[in-house]
């Protein structure tokens, strides 16, 4: 979805669009979803635009433990300062920027890619680490078992650790 910069005022313009998994060139191939409900409110400060958006998303991806799939449900907010990349002025010294400082951005022409500005969002949203429940067992590396459904007849001292050896040492 892209805006034209004169469609933008000092009074707020909301732009509702939805993007697919398709129109996402950032985000891995694990990652799938039907349908990114997105909107962007935007407004002119001075030489910079405010755009304050919200997405709501179900994804579904597997749990990186046991590989079983999971649906992650998001709805996130988020704002941003969408400056001019042509006349943003670099500093010429090194800048202190705190955690309540304002999100920046860049665009380029006169148009303000939201799509891209979206996926962004996304990356940064979505969690390190995604597990099916929180106490996840995984899969067993020696026999291949799903640990979560599946009771593992495994040893412990048969799984090829590299650092068995140390438990032979005396101290």
């Amino acid at each position: 979805m892209n805006v034209n910069l004169h469609q933008i005022s000092e009074k707020s313009s909301r732009f509702e669009f939805s993007l697919a998994a398709k129109d996402l060139s950032k985000l891995e191939d694990r990652f799938a979803f039907d349908s990114m409900i997105c909107t962007a409110d935007l407004v002119r400060k001075q030489d910079a635009i405010q755009l304050h958006g919200s997405y709501t998303v179900v994804i579904e991806t597997a749990c990186d433990s046991c590989l079983e799939p999971v649906s992650i449900r998001m709805d996130q907010e988020f704002d941003l300062i969408l400056v001019d990349e042509e006349t943003y002025a670099v500093p010429e010294s090194d800048v202190e920027i705190s955690l309540q400082s304002e999100d920046v951005d860049f665009y380029k022409g006169q148009e303000i890619h939201l799509s891209e500005c979206f996926e962004d969002q996304l990356l940064l949203d979505l969690p390190f680490s995604i597990k099916c429940v929180e106490d996840c067992e995984g899969i067993c590396p020696e026999c291949g078992a799903n640990r979560n459904s599946e009771s593992c007849h495994c040893s412990e001292k048969s799984r090829n650790n590299p650092f068995a050896v140390l438990g032979d040492l005396e101290s």
